[in-house]
């Protein structure tokens, strides 16, 4: 198995998210980060962290993002992930009421 390095799965996903997009990646703690996206249209999505050995959580406050814009991004981002570790990978979501939390797995 390989170990995820979670400012590569970042910027996949800001990539994956929208053409023009800019990342800033801050760490937290040995384990944790705290990302901010900031999309072409100024608007931002704020990404808090957590990193296993093979896998890592994110949760993303909902007024941040539409559902269905999520479920679109989580398509591209497992397929541009996979692509990138030559692996298979797993991204699965689900909420709590102010949250979206994914998990990536590989």
């Amino acid at each position: 198995m390989t170990q995820i390095n979670y400012v590569t799965v970042l910027e996949i996903g800001a990539k994956t998210l929208e053409e023009e997009s800019e990342l800033e990646v801050n760490a937290t703690g040995l384990k944790s980060f705290e990302a901010t996206i900031k999309l072409f249209d100024n608007s931002k999505i704020f990404i808090r962290g957590h990193m296993g050995e093979y896998s890592m959580d994110f949760a993303i406050k909902k007024e941040e993002i539409e559902e269905r814009k999520l479920k679109k991004w989580i398509d591209k981002l497992e397929y541009h992930l996979e692509q990138e570790f030559l692996k298979n990978v797993k991204v699965s979501y689900h909420s709590n009421m102010d949250e979206y939390l994914l998990e990536i797995s590989i």
